[in-house]
This record gives structure tokens, sequence and C-alpha cells, in this order.
């Protein structure tokens, strides 16, 4: 026997079940080949679609990419939410206009008045990227004037601190909230270019003595707008501490001295008052001595009382009445009473001869008597044209004023 027959003879068949195996193999191997063919076919369609795509969208952008960078600008600015302090979100003005195009994240990064005015949030301190983010607003800005809103709950975010302290030197519009220990050390490092400062204290502890960091503070001695916003603590403010203050606005202070208010700072032209309750407790507005001289105030323009439904019954309306009687304000021009929506009283019960008296020593032309949420009178026209004879407009309306809106 010859070798080849030997191999030959040797070699034994593929079974019938190799034989399907090798076929069910090529047919999946097919299978696949044509998947691929397909993705292929349809990822070049997609290819030769987006070049169409991207003319359309050029098209559309162009004509206001190419204007000139001052223009360009000047509709940036008119892209910032319209509030006091902006918040960082990537959803609007500055850091959206950053993700159009090189070009507008340039010009947007290049106008330090987009970047002027921040409002920090509690809720993402802790995430690395914030103070990262912070940093590189705070730079853009360029050394502007910057508006700053700060909030300190937890002694975590107190080391946000770290990031403003390139920048404290520039705050001069200043809203903080928080524990009356960290306000206290933020406001013994802010610059005396500070201007508007509002203050939201929450602590139950701790007051705002005379011998307190914030009164030996010289960051406030140039503050002219002031907020004070207290939970349980008494305020004691005093005139070598914002010596120049002509705004000034208390909310949930314990008492409310409103002849020493006037007589500590004779330059305050508009003075808002919240007198509110809680737990049970209503803010003291504590009425002049028997007998009090009477005081005279020449510069307060605007007066404005915010009421609760506790302190309405609490018999506040005398002590006004007596604070009145004893005041001369030769400047005044608008009294206004703002009571909560749910409840309304009849502006009778709030219109005393005080209120008269009050207008008749202010030499205005123009005098305004306001009441929000309050039941007009049942004589409304009668009343009106009284006071008109004495230069004063009488308005009842709805709507809160919110003793804290208006400034910014």
């Amino acid at each position: 026997m010859s070798m080849m027959s030997f191999f030959v003879d040797s070699t034994c068949a593929p079974s019938a079940t190799e034989i399907e195996e090798a076929q069910l193999a090529l047919q999946r191997s097919a299978e696949d080949l044509l998947h691929i063919e397909s993705t292929i076919a349809s990822l070049l369609a997609e290819v030769e679609v987006q070049p169409e795509k991207q003319r359309t969208v050029q098209s559309r952008i162009s004509p206001v990419r190419f204007l000139p960078t001052e223009i360009l600008q000047r509709i940036f600015k008119a892209c910032l939410p319209d509030d006091t302090y902006v918040k960082p979100s990537l959803q609007s003005a500055p850091l959206l206009l950053c993700q159009i195009c090189r070009c507008w994240r340039e010009v947007a990064e290049a106008t330090s008045e987009l970047w002027s005015s921040i409002a920090t949030s509690n809720v993402y301190f802790d995430r690395d990227s914030y103070p990262a983010m912070v940093t590189r607003w705070l730079a853009a800005s360029h050394n502007r004037p910057l508006a700053v809103d700060l909030s300190f709950f937890k002694p975590r975010h107190y080391s946000v601190l770290a990031v403003f302290r390139p920048h404290l030197a520039l705050i001069h519009d200043l809203s903080i909230h928080g524990e009356c220990l960290y306000i206290k050390s933020f406001m013994t490092d802010v610059s005396p270019v500070l201007k508007r400062l509002f203050l939201d204290v929450w602590s139950t502890h701790t007051s705002f003595l005379p011998d307190s960091p914030l009164s030996h503070s010289s960051a406030t001695t140039g503050v002219t707008h002031l907020i004070l916003r207290a939970q349980h603590t008494r305020l004691v403010i005093l005139p070598t501490t914002f010596p120049q203050m002509t705004h000034l606005a208390l909310c949930k202070a314990e008492e409310i001295n409103l002849r020493k208010i006037l007589v500590d700072f004779p330059g305050l032209v508009e003075l808002k008052i919240g007198l509110y309750a809680r737990g049970g407790q209503s803010t003291r507005l504590l009425p002049p001595a028997s007998h009090a001289p009477l005081i005279m105030h020449h510069a307060l323009e605007i007066l404005r009382i915010d009421l609760s439904r506790i302190v309405v019954r609490s018999g506040t309306t005398l002590h006004l009445a007596s604070i009145f009687d004893s005041l001369s304000l030769p400047s005044l021009r608008e009294l206004a009473f703002t009571l909560s929506p749910r409840d309304d009283p009849s502006v009778e019960v709030w219109l005393p001869d005080s209120v008269k008296t009050l207008f008749g020593r202010s030499s205005c032309s123009a005098k305004q008597l306001l009441y929000r949420n309050f039941k007009p009178p049942l004589h409304m026209d009668v009343l009106c044209e009284q006071l008109n004879s004495v230069g004063v407009a009488l308005r009842v309306d709805n709507g809160t004023l919110h003793p804290f809106s208006s400034w910014y």
C-alpha cells in the first residue's frame, strides 16, 4: 500500500453535527456583517446630514456672532436675571452665555459687569466643583465692586470665606444669613467700602450688643442702607457704628424705640419697621415717656410700618399715636401701614388724629398716606376730601409691601 492511500483511508469524514455547526457559524457571521454594514451606512448618512445642519445653525448664529463686542456686551447684560444677587446656573446668564461658542465665552468672561453679583447656595458648598466655580466667577469680575449674598448655617459652610477673602475689599453690597457667631467673624474682615448691608441673624443665644465685633468693626462706618432681621435677638444699633446711615429697616426685633432711632440717626431718610409676633410675644414698640419733649427730625421722608394680626390687637395703635404726637417730621412725604393679607381691619382704626397731626407738621407740598390690606372706610370720598384739604393723598389697596423689598 502506498503512503497516499494510507492517509486517504485513515482520514475520517466530518460528521453531520459538525457540518451543521459550521453552517450556523457562517450564518451568524453573515448576519453580523450585515448589521455592521447597516450601521456604517446609517452613520455615513448621518455624517452627510450634519454639514447641512451645521450650515443651518450657523446661518442663525452668524449675524449675532459677528456683532461688535460692545453690542454683544450690552445684549449679554440685558440677559442677566432681574435679581439683586445673581445665582449661578447653567440655565441662565452669565454661565449659559459661555456655553454657546468660544467667541461668546470670551466676550462674556471679559464683561466684568456680568460677574459683579453672586448669590451663593449652601446646598452646593460640599461639592468639590462649587468653590472652583465661585473662584472663577469672582476672578471674571475684574475688581469691580461686588454684590454678594452669603449663607452660614453649618460650620463647614464657613470655609467658603476662603474663596471670598481675596475680594473682601470689593464688597459694597452684602446680604448675609446664618448663625450670629459666623456673621460676627465674617464682618470683622469686610472692608469699609461696604454701603448696603442686610443681616439675617439665626440665633437664639447671642446678641449684637455694643461689645460685639460688629459694633467695633470699621467695615460698617460707610454703610448707608442697613437691614436687620433677627429671630429672638435684641439688637442694639450704635450711631458710631453706622454714622452714615440714611436707610434703615428693622424686623423681628424684640423691641423698637422709634424716638431713640431718630435721635441717634439724624440723617435717616427712610425708616421701615416690622411689628411682628412670634410664640405669643409681639415686638414691643416703646412709647415715649410722659411729658417727653417734641423730637424734630429734619431728614426723614418715608416711614413704613408692617403689622401682624396679633400686633394689631395688642394696643399698638395707642403707642403709635403717642409716638406720632411726640414727633415733628418736616420732610415727611409718605406714611404707609401694611397688614398681613388675611387681616382686614378698617382704616378708621388706624387713622387716629395723631396721623393727621404728624402730617400737619410736614412742610412737603405732596404727601401720601398709604394703607395696604385694610378695609376701605365707609365714607371713602369724604375722608379723601378731608385729607386733601391738608395736602395728604389717601390710598387704600391690596398687595404686601415687604420691608426689605425696595432698596435693592
